[in-house]
């Protein structure tokens, strides 16, 4: 937030550089800048599913996982614009143990990041760790709704950690509802399975936090960048 320089572990070509004072000299116009799973927050707590609720943590899990917290219809960034980034937080030793899982390298730098075991990639990387089985995730999903013992072995440990990590930001955030964006959003059957695996690590007796599909798909990052000049605005007045 003080230098206006980025950190990406998707796209190292980013990291150190200026890329919102060069947006603005290149276009010759103000730009304003945050990352896809803010944007994609934004625009999911400003809509109806949403607009009941104070505090929305959109989760995108697709080819990574990262976050977004919105409070009362504005983005939380934090000290240094690194708030919500979940997806690399370190996978508990409890599922090390229980899964006998090797501790992996992430693209961050940092060691075992949830995002290597619960994105997308990370659920396929599982699936071959476990069977032996390369699948692509269309062939995992099926062979998962026809009963094959391994694919469901493999989506129910996925589920278990997933439903952890979900928990744990309620323990920690106490949100109103998560909304989950990215290519792992729609398996349909996640919303069905997180509530049951949400509530084996909460305290007895608490409600895990509603899970929704987002409104708008694919396009609420898109949406949510637009509507960073009216949160803007907003904070002006």
């Amino acid at each position: 937030r003080h230098t206006g320089k980025l950190l990406s572990s998707n796209v190292p070509c980013l990291t150190g550089r200026q890329v919102m004072d060069d947006l603005a000299h290149r276009l010759n116009r103000s730009v304003a800048l945050d990352n896809d799973c803010c944007c994609f927050a934004l625009s999911e707590a400003h809509t109806q599913q949403a607009r009941q609720f104070s505090r929305i943590f959109g989760a995108i899990i697709g080819t990574g996982m990262g976050g977004g917290l919105v409070i009362d219809g504005q983005l939380y960034r934090g000290r240094n614009r690194m708030a919500s980034e979940f997806g690399h937080l370190p996978l508990p030793a409890t599922f090390m143990r229980r899964y006998n899982l090797p501790e992996i390298t992430c693209g961050c730098g940092l060691q075992g990041c949830l995002e290597r075991y619960q994105s997308g990639p990370g659920l396929l990387w599982l699936h071959k760790h476990f069977s032996g089985e390369q699948l692509k995730m269309e062939t995992l999903l099926e062979k998962y709704r026809h009963g094959n013992a391994s694919a469901v072995a493999t989506v129910e440990a996925w589920i278990d950690m997933l439903g952890c990590t979900l928990a744990q930001l309620q323990l920690i955030l106490d949100v109103d509802a998560f909304v989950l964006g990215g290519g792992v959003s729609n398996i349909e059957e996640i919303y069905t399975l997180l509530p049951g695996a949400m509530s084996r690590y909460l305290f007895p007796g608490l409600a895990p936090a509603n899970v929704f599909p987002a409104v708008h798909g694919a396009s609420s990052g898109v949406r949510g960048a637009a509507l960073l000049l009216v949160e803007q605005d907003a904070l002006m007045h």
